[in-house]
């Protein structure tokens, strides 16, 4: 459609019943404060949003800059271990934990696309 047959008094619907979404990560990732707290967090909730993004970055940024998978100067929080097939350790990063999960999360899911998936070969040639 052409944009200006969109009808101008079209409203997205408050943020905060809009869910997750594609994309929904990438204020954490670049630690985009605009996109950050804009929902009230529940009184239980340890970290909020800017500094759970700030730990994500320093996850992501460590990792990036050297290829190691990081562990934050911050003890408080879980080191962040390779994932393995033998040890599919996870870490789980929320406003209202941050942990280190043993293994398992969601792997009857993960195991149904391990079974399908298409090799990288197949479709780019070796």
């Amino acid at each position: 459609r052409e944009a200006q047959d969109l009808d101008p008094n079209l409203q997205p619907p408050p943020y905060d019943q809009m869910g997750v979404f594609h994309g929904t990560e990438l204020g954490f990732v670049f630690d985009f404060e605009p996109a950050l707290d804009l929902v009230e967090a529940p009184p239980t909730d340890i970290y909020t949003e800017s500094q759970l993004a700030k730990l994500i970055g320093s996850y992501w940024g460590t990792f990036a800059a050297t290829g190691v998978d990081p562990s934050p100067d911050d003890t408080a929080v879980p080191a962040w271990a390779p994932f393995t097939k033998e040890e599919e350790v996870n870490v789980y990063l929320d406003t209202a934990r941050v942990e280190a999960s043993a293994s398992g999360l969601k792997s009857d899911k993960c195991d149904f696309w391990d079974q399908h998936r298409v090799p990288v070969t197949a479709v780019f040639g070796p």
